[in-house]
């Protein structure tokens, strides 16, 4: 599988994907950190740059790619955001993501497309700007819901056949609550294969069972709660820490349960009744599921001594959660190989 990663960032997808063999052909990044860090891990992937000056002789020459992924700003359709929504100057960035994978297919014989984004897209705009979303993506007309929109559901268009969920980080194995909309569109023979994101069974599991699956999903993903910096090994399987974010505010930290010179988030929950402290930036880096010091790269001319610790909170609070990108990877393998 070959595939193009659209507002890459630090590339949550490549760790997702690469231990699947799948292959990265190009990234798009314009972020100066994020994209030191990509030609820090990745010196042979070119990178786009700006996705608005990606043309359409820039992708055919890539080759053949099976899926394009990416996240696009979400600054104008979070509630805590602008709530410009699509016709925001950042979140419109949608459209141009999906103006690549038009190409991609024309070209490269792209047949997946993956849109990440935040819950407040079911909201912007009335609901609207989520309709507009999963009909640009289907090719068809889509009209918002009386009930508003569900966090699971189907489009199928002229484009192909579009499914979305919200899938939360927690569920594969991360100390982090983070629920993010997904939405897959698969242009492909979709018609003889099983759903990517659907469950047949969803809606009728108990509790019981359904936190047995979380457990065996942590297991096989990889237990990110373990760690060596701090207690959060201390954690049981059922607790869950905090949500990370791109910016954090800086304060002392209040045990001597941390590495002095790598001050982190600030945890919105205590650990125990006798503890409360700042999240270390490894274990920012474990709670998204990238490996221990992923962001410690040469910048600005220094090396990996001087990584500013500001710039790298920001980059892993503004990525994918590792796990979930290689969950879903899995699943379109199947996918794939069936039709």
């Amino acid at each position: 599988m070959r595939y193009l990663s659209l507002f890459s960032g630090i590339e949550a997808a490549t760790v997702a994907w690469k231990p699947l063999g799948w292959e990265a052909v190009a990234f798009s990044e314009v972020a100066k950190f994020p994209s030191s860090v990509l030609s820090y891990h990745y010196p042979d992937v070119p990178n786009l740059g700006d996705i608005t000056n990606i043309t359409e002789e820039d992708i055919k020459s890539l080759g053949a790619i099976d899926v394009v992924i990416g996240g696009s700003p979400c600054q104008d359709l979070s509630v805590a955001g602008s709530r410009e929504g699509l016709d925001g100057e950042r979140s419109s960035l949608f459209f141009e993501q999906l103006r690549i994978f038009n190409y991609a297919k024309k070209h490269c014989g792209a047949r997946w497309l993956i849109w990440e984004n935040v819950l407040g897209a079911f909201s912007s705009n009335k609901g609207k700007d989520f309709a507009r979303v999963v009909g640009e993506m289907a090719g068809t007309v889509v009209n918002v819901p009386k009930e508003g929109w569900r966090k699971e559901g189907v489009a199928i268009g002229t484009n192909g056949l579009l499914e979305w969920c919200v899938l939360d980080s927690q569920w594969m194995g991360l100390a982090q609550r983070r629920k993010r909309i997904f939405t897959i569109l698969d242009s492909g023979n979709w018609q003889d294969r099983p759903p990517i994101l659907l469950e047949s069974e969803s809606g009728s599991r108990d509790a019981k069972a359904l936190q047995e699956e979380q457990r065996l999903q942590a297991a096989y993903y990889g237990d990110f709660r373990s760690t060596e910096t701090g207690r959060i090994a201390n954690i049981g399987i059922p607790y869950v820490g905090c949500v990370l974010m791109a910016s954090s505010v800086r304060r002392d930290l209040l045990t001597e349960n941390f590495i002095p010179e790598e001050q982190g988030f600030p945890l919105s929950q205590a650990f125990s009744p006798n503890m409360v402290r700042t999240l270390t930036i490894i274990e920012c880096e474990r709670m998204q599921g990238f490996p221990d010091n992923y962001t410690k790269v040469t910048y600005n001319g220094k090396d990996e001594s001087k990584c500013p610790l500001g710039e790298r909170r920001k980059s892993i609070g503004n990525s994918m959660a590792v796990p979930v990108i290689r969950w879903i990877g899995d699943k379109i393998s199947i996918a794939h190989s069936m039709s």
